[in-house]
């Protein structure tokens, strides 16, 4: 976290693996090749769905955001908290001069 603060992150995305039909197959299979120890607990996590069980999910955020607090936090540009409401979605704000003249068309 730390070297993604200081190279200029200004968001996190904490997710697992999503996989879904064929890739989990070609996953579990490299899996197999070299780490084949691995593979019970990852058939496991992805037996009832492509995303991993909720419970690892949360705890996954909630892991990374005590790194990303042990960091020092992250603090937005300017310009990105401008452009993004507080849910992460791009806001109205038409007049920030960062905005391309395209994007306000949308």
């Amino acid at each position: 976290m730390r070297a993604a603060i200081d190279a200029g992150a200004t968001h996190v995305s904490p997710i697992l693996l999503h996989l879904r039909p064929t890739v989990r197959e070609e996953y579990l299979g490299r899996l197999a090749e070299n780490y084949p120890d691995l593979v019970p607990r990852d058939e496991q996590m992805y037996a009832r769905s492509a995303y991993g069980p909720k419970e690892q999910r949360n705890a996954l955020g909630r892991t990374v955001g005590r790194l990303i607090a042990a960091a020092g936090g992250i603090a937005p540009h300017a310009h990105t908290a401008a452009r993004f409401s507080r849910h992460g979605q791009p806001s109205r704000y038409e007049d920030h001069p960062s905005t391309s003249r395209q994007l306000r068309l949308l």
